[in-house]
């Protein structure tokens, strides 16, 4: 039987193509140790062990182009993730590798801008294979990702069963650590925030506050992401009386105590509008608003806010684009439209999406002169 590599790469769904290879009747290779003995053969150009069926789950970086010339009769098979959804599913494997102490399954910690460089090189290989070696391949996406398009390409027929997705998702890695929460509404976010904040990761003595912090779900990902230097800090302001989860500021208090990052959190149990009043103006590098919906309130916060950030500041708002509610003033767009209109000369449109983000301007530009 001819070899099987697998050569998506760590977290890109080897465990469920392992487990799909399983259901074929193919002999499986899933163990690092004897991927990384085939790793050095293939790197040496030597005489390579039998590798028969199965797959070789490498780690990184994955020698592409030295296995298709070391196993000439190879085939290979990849899943192509997005670059930002890979990094975050391999940093959140580290972070519950390294609080478990789960050392079988440990990857390496790597920055961001080496994982993107080892993503880049590593997608560059798997093009040049598909390019030059098109019928030893199948590169799949992820609308792809099913028994059809791999068991023709292996020549076999199509099990009954459902194509398995045993890899562990990220929200199952957050219970294993420990958190718990009833709701998701930070997960398809985290992209974005890695790039509205990622030049504030690791900064001395950061200071963020957070504006709405619900089950703790996102103040958790800023501590465990952006909030990473000793000295820096995240201020939450929430009332703790609204929501569908009853217990919200009970599993709050948890998810916090659980990260282990309490001593840099300060809970501040206030409606924002009393609460921005006890800041002194330019506290905070970053503020992120994802409080009381109703036109009044975010129009509230967003003027004192502006305050607050220092200048070069980011506020970033939730649900800019929630779809308007039976009442109009319970939607958040028309009044940062408004607040827009009112403040452009103190700050700028970075982005606007489903969330908005504004920078404070370095200097206000001069107020119009307006005549009547």
């Amino acid at each position: 039987m001819q070899p099987i590599f697998y050569v998506g790469g760590p977290k890109t769904g080897s465990c469920s193509f392992a487990e799909a290879f399983r259901k074929l009747g193919l002999p499986v290779i899933k163990d690092y140790s004897v991927a990384d003995e085939i790793r050095k053969f293939a790197l040496d150009s030597r005489q390579h062990p039998q590798a028969v069926g199965g797959i070789a789950d490498f780690g990184l970086p994955v020698p592409v182009r030295q296995l298709v010339e070391v196993y000439p009769e190879a085939k290979f098979v990849a899943f192509r993730r997005s670059m930002d959804s890979w990094i975050e599913s391999y940093q959140t494997h580290v972070l519950w590798a390294r609080k478990t102490g789960d050392s079988t399954n440990a990857l390496p910690g790597l920055s961001d801008s080496e994982l993107e460089r080892r993503y880049q090189e590593l997608s560059a290989d798997l093009d040049w294979l598909q390019q030059n070696h098109q019928e030893r391949a199948l590169i799949l996406s992820l609308e792809d990702v099913a028994w059809e398009p791999l068991c023709e390409f292996l020549g076999v027929e199509v099990p009954e069963s459902e194509f398995p997705h045993s890899h562990r998702s990220d929200s199952k890695l957050w219970q294993c650590l420990g958190y718990e929460f009833t709701t998701d509404w930070v997960s398809w976010k985290t992209n974005s925030w890695r790039k509205f904040f990622g030049h504030l990761a690791g900064k001395p003595g950061l200071q963020m506050l957070e504006i709405g912090s619900y089950e703790g779900r996102s103040a958790v990902w800023f501590l465990e992401n952006i909030l990473t230097d000793e000295g820096a800090k995240l201020t939450c302001v929430d009332q703790w009386k609204f929501g569908v989860c009853r217990d919200a500021e009970i599993l709050f208090d948890k998810n916090v105590a659980v990260s282990g990052f309490s001593t840099k959190v300060r809970k501040v149990k206030s409606n924002s509008r009393r609460a921005l009043g006890w800041f002194p103006d330019n506290s905070f590098d970053a503020i992120y608003i994802d409080g009381n919906h109703s036109g009044y309130a975010v129009l509230t916060d967003a003027l004192l806010c502006m305050h607050l950030v220092k200048p070069g500041g980011l506020l970033v708002f939730d649900d800019y684009r929630w779809p308007e509610q039976s009442y109009a003033y319970y939607t958040p767009g028309p009044a940062l439209d408004a607040f827009l209109s009112l403040c452009d000369w103190r700050v700028e449109v970075i982005h606007k999406d489903y969330q908005l983000v504004l920078r404070r301007r370095d200097q206000d530009i001069p107020a119009r002169d307006v005549s009547y």
